[in-house]
């Protein structure tokens, strides 16, 4: 096994922290970028939900797309479909 001098050794110490440095510094900047997309993209998404009922756009802007349903969904009643039970529907004529 090969001994490395301490001027090799302190050489390649000064190299490693060089490297750490740059990729700090990277890494830093990679961050700063991510949290410039992010904004844009939320304000991108606050754009694309606008409708004209919401903003002050024109109906013709929303496009083709249907807006989603709001609101409380119809529950299930606790009585049967149909009609009376023992009625003839003979006497209904069309």
């Amino acid at each position: 096994m090969k001994r490395l001098s301490q001027a090799a050794l302190q050489a390649a110490l000064t190299r490693s922290q060089k490297q750490v440095a740059d990729l700090t510094e990277k890494d830093n900047q990679v961050v700063a970028e991510n949290t410039d997309f992010k904004a844009r993209l939320a304000e991108y998404e606050h754009h694309l939900k606008k409708m004209s009922h919401n903003s002050g756009k024109p109906p013709s802007s929303d496009g083709l797309r249907k807006p989603k349903a709001s609101g409380k969904k119809k529950s299930k009643s606790k009585r049967p479909s149909g009609g009376q039970p023992g009625h003839d529907l003979s006497t209904y004529h069309t």
